[in-house]
């Protein structure tokens, strides 16, 4: 997502990336991008001297940091580094470590990447993101698929379930897509694996990939793909930025605030009263939301 606003500057600039060490592999696919510091950082731990020894590589560098995330952490290492000018979303204590202050409300009545791209003032149509493919690693998968009709499943969403589509809704379309010649294919990480078991486990003929693919494979195989079954989630921004049609199933979180970033997408929402929440569990333990969304609906946006 972050992809939009690194396209949206100045053509001239030498652009480093500081991120957290699995996004690295994304990085590593924008054109755009000429080094990337990854950070191996450990959920819930306040790692300073991880701080302090990244700044000091990376002092005396770069005239401008540019500090997507809201946390007071992600202001630190630029504030250590002495970059002259660092600009950032106030919040709070972490204003005194940030001296391009941009006041923007913190809430979802914007999309994301609109707020985003206020970080640099940037008032234009925004560009929307596009990964590399590596054509060698594209092959590789190509040869073990074998078929030219492809549909991806993406049915993880760390989010929490408002995001999940059900498992069985995932087994019976793939029932219903394969009757109409299509290979379906599952994605996700290692922590996905269970519901991308259930969605395979009374049909033989579905590869599940999850668990045994990296992000580099994730981005190649997705390129293959003509549509994208998916939640709201990483994989989606993923499908939305390679040759690929997502269609995505939004239940508690909003199409409004993270769209897919391409014009060749399709929308799925019930448009409920209590939507979209933005809950990690249904508060009314229904997930009504997502259960009224029928196989029959998704099929009818594919040809």
């Amino acid at each position: 997502m972050s992809h939009s606003l690194i396209r949206a500057l100045p053509k001239n600039l030498k652009i480093s990336v500081l991120c957290p060490l699995w996004l690295k592999p994304i990085y590593q696919r924008i054109a755009e991008v000429n080094d990337i510091y990854p950070l191996d950082l450990q959920h819930g731990k306040f790692q300073l001297s991880l701080y302090l020894k990244t700044a000091k590589k990376i002092k005396g560098k770069f005239d401008k940091a540019i500090i997507i995330p809201r946390k007071f952490k992600a202001a630190l290492i630029p504030y250590f580094a002495k970059i002259p000018i660092r600009s950032g979303t106030s919040a709070n204590i972490r204003n005194f470590f940030i001296n391009d202050i941009k006041n923007i409300p913190h809430d979802k009545n914007t999309p994301w990447l609109e707020k985003t791209l206020k970080l640099i003032n940037y008032k234009q149509k925004p560009p929307y993101p596009k990964l590399q493919i590596d054509p060698n690693n594209q092959q590789k998968w190509q040869q073990k698929i074998k078929t030219k009709k492809l549909i991806a499943f993406m049915p993880g969403a760390s989010y929490g379930k408002t995001k999940q589509y059900p498992a069985n809704k995932f087994a019976s379309l793939a029932t219903v897509l394969q009757k109409k010649g299509y290979e379906i294919i599952i994605l996700g990480g290692k922590n996905e694996k269970l519901i991308c078991d259930k969605i395979c486990k009374n049909n033989d003929n579905i590869l599940n990939l999850s668990g045994k693919t990296t992000i580099f494979d994730a981005i190649d195989i997705l390129d293959l793909c003509q549509y994208a079954i998916t939640n709201d989630s990483g994989l989606m921004h993923i499908s939305s930025a390679v040759n690929c049609h997502p269609i995505v199933i939004y239940g508690g979180s909003s199409p409004f605030y993270t769209p897919p970033l391409t014009n060749n997408k399709t929308i799925l929402q019930t448009n409920l009263e209590c939507q979209p929440c933005f809950k990690r569990f249904c508060p009314l333990k229904s997930y009504e939301c997502l259960e009224k969304i029928t196989a029959e609906q998704i099929c009818q946006n594919i040809s």
